[in-house]
């Protein structure tokens, strides 16, 4: 059995001292401060136009070797988010050598504000483009695949423009709160 290797690393010293000491309270006044979510949904549409760079993983040991060919990193959360929920799978838009975009869809309870999750829809989440694939397109292409494939609930801060750009491109539409028309 292949043994798994993680970059995480344990910091050490002052500065990661205080780093986890404030940790909490930057994360409470975040949590104050933040506008509210939008949130956006699609049902699924049954006619896939099939991208061959779309990839849809569903265990630990197939992600492993899926990131392992494209020197993609490999984290102790990502092994957490594998074992800890059994609904969790890892999508992306990959080649042979790189990912192009990439994010995680579940069946599970993970929404941010109670009451935004529909029975039966999946809730996409953490999607993210590396920086020397930003503003090419392939997070738009990456949710249409998904709204095609099984629809699903996806948030974003009302702040991160491209993401909400790319959201509605790709033919998710905003349902919280209502939009102003």
């Amino acid at each position: 059995m292949e043994r798994y290797i993680y970059d995480d690393k344990p910091r050490k010293g002052l500065k990661a001292f205080i780093a986890d000491l404030v940790r909490p309270l930057r994360n409470l006044f975040r949590r104050i401060t933040r506008k509210p979510y939008l949130y956006f949904i699609s049902e699924p549409h049954g006619t896939v136009e099939t991208d061959d760079r779309f990839v849809q993983i569903e265990t630990w040991p197939e992600f492993y070797a899926f990131a392992k060919g494209r020197e993609f990193p490999v984290y102790r959360w990502q092994y957490d988010r594998f074992r800890q929920d059994n609904t969790v799978a890892f999508v992306a838009l990959a080649t042979n050598e790189v990912v192009l975009s990439y994010g995680w869809v579940t069946m599970k309870d993970r929404s941010l504000v109670e009451g935004h999750d529909i029975e039966g829809l999946p809730i996409l989440f953490d999607f993210e483009t590396p920086v020397v694939h930003r503003r090419k397109g392939y997070y738009t292409l990456l949710l249409k695949q998904l709204r095609n494939r099984m629809g699903g609930i996806i948030y974003a801060l009302p702040d991160n423009r491209p993401s909400v750009c790319a959201i509605k491109s790709a033919g998710f539409a905003q349902y919280w709160p209502e939009p102003h028309l």
